[in-house]
């Protein structure tokens, strides 16, 4: 019946297509969007980019620019601590010297040293009173033994100074209150006389070790006392020591 009349082979070959219509038709609806629903793009995987490890001995930097002839505030501040430590050392030497010499001067050792006090009668009375209210104090001094001291807070130097000359009325009394038989003599606070044996030693560093006789003289400017008229065996140093301010401190 198909191959006498070709009307059974057209209706196959239509039903075949449309088969194919409604499986293609279908397989659209599908991707139609529905609500609720998102589709998402994927993007195609990109490749990894490739990192360039470098060799830091390969890099070259360029030279930094020139400084400035100039230096910093940090630097000078740098410097300038850099000095006054040098400075403080040298002085804590100083200082150190002024108290060997000191105790080697308590044991009899070191040059004579001789101190006078100013002629003139005014300032005379004013540096008595400078010193004794900065710790001087009067004592007897009997067979190589001080056998009175007046009262006091400072350690007084073993550097005893005998009184030659005339004392003031003041010394008399003073000298009078104290007990025993004796010589008069000045004791002065230690630490004053380490200023001075420093002062001596640094205005003279290299005579004052080896000399023999050191005279001077003590001087008052307003409230600063002061040794200046330095000789040392013979020879005149014309430098002064300052051995108290003039702001009526006592170191």
């Amino acid at each position: 019946m198909w191959n006498k009349n070709g009307h059974g082979w057209s209706i196959a070959l239509g039903v075949w297509l449309l088969l194919v219509v409604g499986y293609v038709s279908n397989n659209e609806n599908n991707n139609i969007l529905q609500p609720g629903k998102v589709l998402e793009a994927q993007p195609k995987p990109q490749p990894l980019p490739k990192f360039t490890v470098v060799t830091q001995q390969l890099v070259v930097f360029p030279p930094p620019p020139p400084l400035p002839d100039m230096k910093s505030p940090g630097l000078i501040k740098a410097d300038s601590n850099q000095r006054a430590a040098g400075k403080t050392s040298e002085l804590q030497e100083t200082i150190k010297s002024g108290r060997l010499w000191l105790a080697k001067l308590e044991q009899g050792e070191g040059p004579s040293i001789s101190i006078s006090w100013p002629k003139d009668p005014n300032d005379y009375q004013r540096l008595q009173k400078r010193l004794y209210d900065c710790g001087v104090r009067l004592g007897k001094w009997h067979h190589g033994r001080l056998r009175a001291i007046e009262p006091g807070y400072d350690t007084v130097s073993g550097f005893v100074r005998v009184l030659m000359g005339d004392m003031s009325a003041n010394e008399i009394a003073r000298l009078d209150a104290l007990k025993g038989m004796g010589q008069p003599v000045r004791l002065f606070p230690r630490h004053l006389d380490i200023t001075l044996l420093t002062g001596l030693s640094a205005v003279s560093p290299k005579s004052f070790y080896h000399a023999k006789e050191v005279t001077a003289q003590y001087e008052i400017h307003g409230g600063a006392v002061k040794v200046g008229g330095i000789v040392v065996d013979g020879k005149p140093i014309l430098r002064n020591i300052n051995l108290l301010p003039s702001n009526r401190d006592c170191s």
